[in-house]
């Protein structure tokens, strides 16, 4: 059966997702563990391993979720895999932009601005990784967005309250450009479902065309066949035809023939006198001459035949 192009679509976007996935978990352990490194002396190394760990945590999830996929990705449908990553996204955005709370806790400048461009710089890289699927990109950003917005908003001065303010619309930013990059990515896969199906169609028409050229083929060497058997029935036929005009012509010459001699002298009958006699005299009128007919009797000549026997005769 065919799948409807949206189904297609949405299908093709899940697999881009998972397999998306894994150099993603793997580039935010990495940027983590560098954060960790960074701020680790100006925040209670207690606290930041504890979140590196749940990052562990939330990405071991993803990973665990992105193995079920990838073992049976037809075991549930499309909607089902890009919900169960969705909410595997939900809490590690969530931790991830806990995060947020070490530049409030920090009084390193260096660290407390290296957080605040970390989360931005994820939220932008998340694009790429989460906007083919906009609820799991929602879902790991705005976690983030909330959490450093908030704990902008909570420090006193006006620099604060403008850069939460500047998050929310550079958050907003990010959002525009990933619904704008999903939609150009569900084009180039309607593109691709297309594609597909012209192909499809292509080869069903090259399929259907040799079936129709070898039907074809077939049909000739069977009308081959049957001209040459019916040439040889003619020949046939024809032969039979000649036989039997030779034969009737032979019967005919023969009935003539007996009908104009005697059956057992094979001499020649009264008919044939009365032909050859009535041609004669039309002859001699014509050329308007003269005509004799011999009239010869042998005297006892059927006692002979009575006697003696025809054969003697």
């Amino acid at each position: 059966m065919t799948p409807s192009p949206s189904d297609w679509v949405r299908k093709e976007q899940v697999r881009l997702l998972f397999d998306q996935s894994l150099p993603a978990n793997v580039a935010l352990l990495g940027i983590g563990l560098l954060l960790v490194m960074a701020v680790s002396d100006s925040v209670d190394p207690l606290l930041v391993w504890g979140w590196y760990g749940l990052v562990v945590l939330g990405a071991a999830g993803r990973m665990l979720l992105r193995r079920a996929y990838r073992r049976d990705p037809e075991r549930r449908s499309s909607a089902v895999w890009a919900r169960r990553y969705t909410l595997s996204s939900l809490p590690l955005g969530a931790i991830w932009g806990g995060m947020s709370l070490f530049h409030y806790l920090s009084d390193d400048l260096f660290a407390r601005n290296l957080i605040v461009v970390v989360i931005l710089g994820t939220m932008a890289a998340s694009i790429a990784v989460l906007a083919v699927v906009l609820s799991a990109f929602l879902a790991y950003l705005l976690p983030q967005a909330l959490w450093i917005a908030s704990v902008l908003f909570l420090e006193a001065g006006s620099v604060p309250f403008y850069l939460a303010l500047g998050i929310i619309v550079y958050t907003g930013l990010i959002v525009a450009s990933a619904i704008k990059y999903g939609h150009q990515i569900e084009h180039s896969l309607r593109l691709q479902f297309q594609n597909r199906q012209l192909i499809t169609q292509l080869n069903d028409e090259i399929e259907q065309r040799r079936e129709a050229h070898r039907l074809l083929q077939q049909h000739g060497e069977q009308l081959e066949q049957l001209v040459k058997r019916r040439t040889r029935q003619l020949l046939k036929i024809n032969r039979d035809l000649k036989n039997e005009i030779t034969e009737r012509k032979q019967a005919e010459q023969s009935l003539r023939h007996l009908a104009h001699h005697d059956g057992l002298t094979n001499l020649p009958n009264r008919l044939l006198l009365d032909a050859r006699l009535q041609h004669a005299i039309e002859r001699a009128r014509r050329n308007d001459s003269k005509l004799t007919v011999l009239f010869l009797d042998l005297e006892h000549f059927k006692n002979v035949n009575d006697s003696l026997g025809h054969a003697t005769g």
